[in-house]
């Protein structure tokens, strides 16, 4: 039987609107809320919550948009540090690195350390470099969601393994059934997608770069928030004269999305780091091709089933856009099988024994 202080709270005060932040927060709230008898819930937009849990919606504002802010993470840590709706002696779950600066039992989610490498702000850059560093030390335990991750963790913090568990992100099963349908645009031309290219790390201005690449065969379907560097995207677009063969999307309905990706050619993921990659197992469950940068992590979690190419290399790109040209054959329905069946792995009753293992090593957390 569980005690009064057995109780804690699930922190997602900094999820946007979609992507893999908020996808992993739904994940983790849907499983923890139906696993121990007292959970609240801190968010800032109407994410689903089972039935009978506490929750407490913040300001749209504390949120993490798509338009790089400086007013807003210092906002979050004066909120955090004295406003946020929580005792102080209650324990909390951050599902992201957002820490709470004087509460002493923390469990802190990294995803990943990209902006300790590229951060977008100077704010970003203290964060990471200084109060993070703290917190990590100072917190009972930290969930990451790829080995890569971890690694990446304890070399740059000196954080000691045993502090860190693994809690992959989960893809929805709905989604896993092999299409054959036409890869094709409303007005009959096939083209490729990239998804979540809010961000200068997602690589996007190297496929507009490669376009020669591509242009001949495809379209390209960008979707990404209407922030700074999606205006970069189009402007760079326009520069290159390939205006008319990029199609920019925003703000899409999870419907307009999955249409997306079932008529899609492949979808293209070139980023520079990544704590995991949600888009590419996305896709590969909906059987469609993959391309993506050769990078650690995308070699632990999607094996050889994904086109992988090099940064920087002209000729590798060609050669991967190159193989889009054989729809149906041997080579690509071998891809795009081996995809899916890695997708189908990134379960959510996966994530959920992970994350209740995980709550059980930390606090000593038995679910009910």
């Amino acid at each position: 039987m569980q005690s009064a202080r057995d109780g804690f709270t699930i922190n997602a005060s900094r999820i946007g609107l979609r992507g893999g932040l908020r996808t992993y927060a739904e994940a983790v709230i849907e499983c923890l809320a139906t696993r121990y008898d007292d959970v609240s819930v801190v968010l800032p937009i109407a994410v689903p919550v089972p039935e009978g849990v506490q929750t407490i919606v913040l300001p749209e504002w504390l949120g993490s948009p798509a338009r790089v802010s400086r007013l807003r993470p210092l906002l979050w840590l004066a909120y955090s540090a004295f406003l946020f709706p929580c005792r102080q002696s209650r324990r909390v779950l951050s599902t992201t690195h957002h820490s709470l600066p004087f509460h002493r039992h923390q469990i802190l989610t990294v995803h990943d350390l990209r902006p300790y490498f590229e951060p977008d702000t100077w704010v970003q850059k203290f964060y990471f470099h200084v109060m993070l560093a703290r917190a990590l030390r100072r917190c009972d335990g930290i969930i990451t969601v790829s080995e890569t991750s971890k690694r990446d963790i304890m070399a740059v913090y000196g954080i000691d393994e045993q502090k860190i568990r693994v809690v992959p992100n989960a893809v929805d099963p709905s989604s896993a059934k092999f299409e054959s349908r036409p890869n094709l645009e409303g007005d009959g031309v096939p083209y490729l997608l990239m998804v979540g290219a809010s961000w200068k790390h997602k690589n996007a201005m190297e496929v507009l770069e490669e376009h020669d690449s591509w242009r001949r065969d495809f379209r390209l379907t960008i979707v990404a928030g209407e922030g700074q560097y999606c205006e970069q995207l189009k402007k760079r677009a326009t520069n290159l004269g390939i205006s008319e063969d990029v199609n920019f999307l925003h703000e899409l309905s999870e419907a307009e999305l999955e249409g997306l990706y079932r008529g899609c050619s492949a979808l293209v993921y070139p980023s520079r780091m990544e704590g995991f990659g949600l888009p590419p197992l996305e896709a590969m469950a909906r059987g469609k091709p993959v391309i993506v940068s050769d990078i650690p992590v995308f070699r632990e979690l999607f094996g050889d089933a994904p086109y992988f190419v090099e940064l920087g290399n002209s000729a590798s790109w060609k050669l991967a856009f190159s193989e889009l040209l054989q729809p149906g054959s041997d080579s690509q329905t071998m891809h795009c099988r081996e995809g899916q069946a890695i997708a189908l792995k990134f379960s959510r009753e996966r994530m959920c024994l992970a994350l209740t293992a995980a709550l059980e090593s930390i606090w000593g957390l038995a679910r009910k």
